[in-house]
């Protein structure tokens, strides 16, 4: 009996260690007229429109096209890049595409490691989220936007799985059974 409880306790934490949220590549690009952001680098942050969505899909590659198609509407909020004030969701978009219809898809800013700013323009790269509400992926980003032409875009360069809740439930499920186990054998 101690046995099998052992087998499908390492049976439950082997499963544990490969389950993990599918990672998403590629890139997905918005744009907003002159009006619908400023950026100030005295102040060094970064004023969306209030009001709703205050931008749209202008390009879309990888697995974003399973979520966004050209001029989907998406609704970006307010920053603060140096200093950087902590986690904020950036943007937020109902995906139109496929199965993911109707999934509200976010990004937030976890960390910013370089900021350069060059006339009109301003390239900031960080760490962040990527979530559907299900499944996250964790990754580098880059924000690139363009006060003179109105223009921002957003996209992934790496990215890494980060596990999903269920596979640290069945990680947790797999360790109690062997100390259940390993408690019997006592």
């Amino acid at each position: 009996m101690n046995i099998k409880r052992l087998l499908v306790a390492s049976t439950l934490c082997a499963a544990s260690i490969s389950a993990s949220a599918i990672p998403l590549s590629g890139g997905v690009s918005f744009s907003a007229d002159g009006d619908a952001f400023t950026f100030d680098t005295v102040a060094n942050t970064v004023d969306f429109a209030d009001g709703g969505t205050n931008a749209e899909v202008n390009a879309v590659s990888g697995d974003f096209v399973d979520y966004f198609a050209i001029a989907d509407e998406a609704t970006f909020s307010d920053f603060s890049y140096d200093p950087f004030g902590g986690p904020t969701t950036i943007w937020s978009a109902i995906a139109t595409q496929g199965a993911n219809l109707g999934t509200v898809v976010d990004f937030t800013l976890i960390d910013i490691s370089n900021v350069l700013e060059v006339g009109n323009s301003v390239l900031i790269d960080g760490t962040g989220m990527l979530s559907d509400g299900i499944d996250s992926a964790a990754a580098n980003w880059n924000i690139t936007m363009n006060q003179a032409g109105g223009t921002f875009s957003w996209s992934s360069s790496t990215s890494t799985p980060v596990p999903e809740p269920g596979t640290m439930l069945l990680f947790g499920l797999g360790l109690a059974g062997l100390a259940a186990s390993g408690r019997r054998k006592v």
